[in-house]
């Protein structure tokens, strides 16, 4: 009897460290795996329906273009999220709530991260004018090729972030921050490993999302809840893309 109460009163806990480190190495390679599966059978559909056009310059601008960034991205992140919750469902001991941060925030809460990420906004408006970096062409040529804005939008501001959120600041952040690295390991190593993903873009702006990546981080552990860094991640998207149109319009 003495063992069973020992049991139920276990505290719940997520994957150890390296049980987590392997199934988000299997959660991002399935990601990628589906986006290459995407990127060969649009390839081959545009193939067949414009036969006179030059695969070879089309095959080598598939990486800017933004209906199969739309695709590919709501696609793969919804079976990213699918893999995570199962991961999650097969730990018995610990509910989904828990394990992925998934709780309430007060508006007071809102509000504060609102601001710390509108100082992190200054700071890169700062950085940004004494560096002035070449506007990122992967986002202007992206925009461009959306021929359907909305699968657009909800992929870079609503799915994306979604899924990133949950994997980097919910199950791998769980799972570092219960071993020994602690919360200044969970914090620091899924933001480096959320802004070298990022390879569409120079080192200056994965320099910029490493720091993000700390903020949101932060933001997940203070508050306890992955809700803050879904919105400031998908705030960020939405400004990003909004100053993408700005920067079209300026250029025309």
């Amino acid at each position: 009897m003495s063992e069973v109460t020992a049991t139920n009163d276990k505290k719940p806990t997520p994957w150890g460290l390296w049980v987590t480190i392997g199934f988000s190495g299997i959660v991002l390679s399935v990601v990628f795996f589906i986006q290459i599966v995407l990127t060969v059978a649009f390839l081959i559909f545009v193939m067949f329906q414009n036969p006179p056009i030059n695969y070879e310059d089309f095959a080598k601008e598939l990486v800017y273009n933004g209906n199969l960034l739309s695709l590919t991205t709501i696609i793969s992140s919804l079976a990213g999220i699918g893999l995570i919750v199962l991961f999650v469902k097969i730990r018995k001991n610990i509910t989904i709530e828990n394990y992925l941060g998934l709780q309430k925030f007060t508006k007071k809460e809102a509000f504060i991260w609102l601001l710390f990420y509108s100082g992190y906004l200054a700071i890169s408006y700062i950085s940004s004018y004494l560096y002035k970096p070449q506007f990122p062409e992967f986002m202007e040529k992206a925009y461009k090729t959306a021929s359907f804005l909305p699968a657009f939008y909800l992929a870079l501001v609503l799915i994306g972030p979604l899924f990133e959120e949950l994997l980097f600041r919910g199950f791998l952040f769980a799972g570092i921050k219960s071993s020994k690295l602690g919360a200044t390991g969970a914090i620091s190593i899924t933001a480096l490993i959320w802004a070298i993903i990022h390879l569409q873009y120079d080192l200056y702006f994965i320099v910029s999302l490493l720091f993000l990546g700390l903020l949101l981080g932060i933001a997940r552990l203070k508050t306890g809840s992955i809700y803050i860094p879904i919105f400031l991640h998908s705030l960020n998207n939405m400004l990003a893309i909004i100053q993408t149109i700005l920067y079209i319009e300026k250029l025309t």
